[in-house]
């Protein structure tokens, strides 16, 4: 992904810095927590992070779709996870390592459903199509409530540049797609932590007006295309 490469987020908002970020997770509010999760059962899991969470979302997404199958979850957390470069072989899941998932899931499906109220809208949509763009495949993000992109971050700490800096791609990517096929992309971009109950929401525009260096949004979108463009000469050389 284009947020990966050095120096690429730089250019495009090169005033998105921590103390930005920092101005942005103040915004964040705790929702109720609709399940208690027991940090022990992480603390002792073989599992990496990032598995467990892939095992959450998979419970989460397999709730949302009314249907209830651990053996189906494991195997889509696993296909998930095989598609990163660091991927290593991975013990099966205990029985903790799945209460602490199903717990978050639980935890997932509480804080959608409290975004859902908030914004009074029942049009959720799973793994909303992120459109590519020259060498960047398409992909899917975590939820679409509307005009509101959402993503989940499942971590001890609060949420990161990175995070941030994932929901601009894809906006971008949306964006650039909307120009050829009419469709709308969102306004707000939404992070919530399962783990901490936090959510923080910002609108798109309003986050290049701070970080943008004065660009607007198709000033930017130009500037990320000719950049996506400009990589992908220099890798064919």
């Amino acid at each position: 992904m284009a947020r990966d490469i050095p120096g690429f987020f730089d250019i495009l908002l090169p005033s998105l810095t921590r103390s930005v970020v920092a101005g942005f997770n103040r915004r964040a509010f705790q929702v109720p927590a609709s399940e208690k999760i027991n940090l022990d059962d992480l603390a002792r899991s073989k599992l990496q992070p990032s598995m467990l969470f892939e095992l959450a979302y998979s419970r989460a997404d397999q709730l949302l779709n009314n249907h209830d199958n651990w053996q189906d979850v494991i195997q889509s957390a696993l296909s998930k996870q095989k598609r990163y470069f660091d991927y290593r072989e991975t013990p099966s899941p205990s029985d903790e390592d799945l209460d602490f998932s199903g717990a978050v899931a639980k935890r997932i499906i509480g804080g959608l459903e409290f975004i859902r109220h908030t914004y009074r809208s029942d049009s959720l949509v799973i793994a909303p199509k992120i459109p590519g763009m020259h060498w960047i495949a398409s992909s899917y993000g975590d939820f679409a409530l509307d005009d509101h992109l959402i993503e989940i971050k499942c971590s001890a700490r609060n949420f990161s540049r990175a995070d941030y800096k994932q929901l601009v791609i894809y906006w971008l990517l949306l964006l650039a797609d909307s120009r050829v096929h009419s469709s709308k992309p969102p306004n707000f971009g939404v992070l919530f932590n399962p783990r901490l109950n936090l959510i923080t929401t910002f609108g798109f525009e309003e986050l290049i007006d701070i970080a943008g260096a004065g660009m607007n949004c198709v000033e930017l979108l130009g500037l990320f295309e000719s950049l996506i463009g400009d990589y992908g000469e220099r890798a064919r050389l």
